[in-house]
């Protein structure tokens, strides 16, 4: 099963690489979570396609997962993102780590957690973001 979808995985970030202008349709969608810096920059070439980036928006939006806008972010994040890789980046590159705000996957985050919870100001759910970053390090030891 973990060949099928590392083929299906490099079948569509091959697709991606060769016309970062085409969308991806239903069976090539997004396999997450993102486990591999190689990976990571696949889907963010893939998201500098708007119509991608919507996509991948209104998959995390259904998939997130509680009721509060701290477990909601909680959620999207550890569905999408493998406890490892988030252990590199921070925020804002602090602490000799990568700035995670610049990537599109951080917009997408953002952006899906904003539709879920409108009433959650943006800069409160990148504080969650924030946090939960900062804790990846402590997760992954457990």
């Amino acid at each position: 099963m973990t060949n099928i979808k590392a083929h299906l995985r490099e079948d569509a970030n091959e697709k991606i690489r060769n016309d970062p202008e085409e969308t991806l349709s239903e069976e090539d969608s997004f396999l997450l979570p993102v486990k591999s810096e190689e990976e990571l920059q696949s889907i963010e070439i893939q998201l500098c396609n708007k119509l991608n980036m919507k996509k991948l928006i209104k998959s995390l939006v259904h998939q997130a997962e509680g009721k509060s806008m701290p477990r909601i972010v909680g959620s999207v994040m550890t569905r999408t993102i493998s406890n490892y890789l988030p252990t590199n980046y921070s925020w804002k590159e602090q602490n000799q780590k990568n700035s995670f705000k610049e990537k599109q996957l951080a917009e997408a985050f953002v952006s899906a957690v904003v539709t879920k919870c409108p009433a959650e100001a943006r800069q409160d759910i990148i504080k969650s973001v924030q946090l939960w970053l900062a804790q990846a390090p402590t997760i992954c030891k457990r």
